[in-house]
């Protein structure tokens, strides 16, 4: 089976495993997706999508977004002798992706960024097609570093300099902050081998407008009418392109509105900029719940 490739994890990319840092010269960032609709002291927000391949399900992926504020977290770290790194309340977010294939693959990372929206560590773990890599970026001062091991045995390091970079796992952060809704909408990356020092460009453009239908599987958290089974709702079309000579073109749509969500406490109406699907070549991801705690 042809592998799964994230756009915002290209460094599982099988014919070229790299770790990538990106560059952003966007102007319009608003950061109005820090404005969490989730507790700050213990909650967070969580997207789950069924992904499909010729219109069969062959695995699930999950994105979380939990405030730091009122607490710590504690990651797997590769330069550490005790294997792990923790950060505190005085950083602003955990981003947490997630992804498990039928066929045994998946992928695991977490970034950590400051309430500023600059990025202080990430790491990654995939497994494809038997071979595990162990992947992160740490920034320091002026400098980020990298590092990569293959199957428990160190393969490259690298040091590039931080000033206003971002690791490529914070793609869908950077889109949920932008102004998805400006008319001139464009978000331009460039993409940093620590292999090779070379660049590959990275542009997501807005290319019109969709309407969009998720088949809402039980149990559900969206309010839908008796007998409904699936939410449609108006979404921004965006392209995804990329001078990666490994990866191709890309699409993934926005919802326009405020989507409607429940909880276990109250109803909560104002979560901005949904993802709602994500198509990869011959993989579709589809959003299939979200919850707010």
């Amino acid at each position: 089976m042809k592998k799964v490739i994230l756009i915002i994890l290209i460094l599982a990319l099988c014919a070229c495993p790299i770790l990538f840092a990106a560059c952003s010269n966007v102007s319009q960032r608003d950061l109005t997706m820090f404005s969490y609709v989730c507790s700050d002291d213990d909650g967070y927000e969580f997207f789950s999508y069924d992904v499909y391949h010729e219109e069969a399900v062959v695995g699930e992926m999950s994105m979380k977004f939990e405030p730091l504020k009122n607490r710590s977290v504690t990651l797997p770290c590769l330069t550490d002798a005790s294997g792990t790194k923790s950060f505190d309340g005085v950083y602003g977010t955990l981003f947490s992706i997630d992804l498990s294939m039928t066929n045994g693959d998946a992928i695991t990372s977490r970034v950590v960024y400051d309430s500023d929206f600059t990025p202080i560590f990430s790491y990654k773990s995939t497994l494809i097609g038997g071979v595990k890599k162990d992947m992160q970026v740490s920034y320091e001062g002026k400098y980020l570093y990298t590092k990569l091991y293959v199957n428990g045995e160190e393969s490259s390091s690298s040091r590039h300099k931080a000033a206003g970079c971002y690791d490529n796992e914070m793609l869908y952060a950077l889109v949920r902050a932008t102004a998805v809704d400006n008319s001139s909408y464009s978000l331009s990356f460039t993409a940093v081998n620590p292999l090779t020092a070379s660049a590959d460009g990275m542009t997501i453009s807005k290319v019109g407008e969709v309407a969009e239908s998720v088949k809402v599987l039980e149990p559900t958290e969206y309010t839908l009418p008796e007998g409904q089974t699936k939410y449609t709702t108006p979404c921004y079309q965006f392209r995804i392109a990329t001078s990666n000579q490994y990866a191709s073109t890309y699409s993934m749509t926005v919802a326009k509105a405020r989507q409607t969500v429940k909880n276990d406490k109250i109803d909560i109406t104002n979560v901005k900029k949904v993802i709602v699907t994500i198509t990869e070549g011959e993989y579709k991801y589809i959003l299939k719940d979200i919850q707010i705690i």
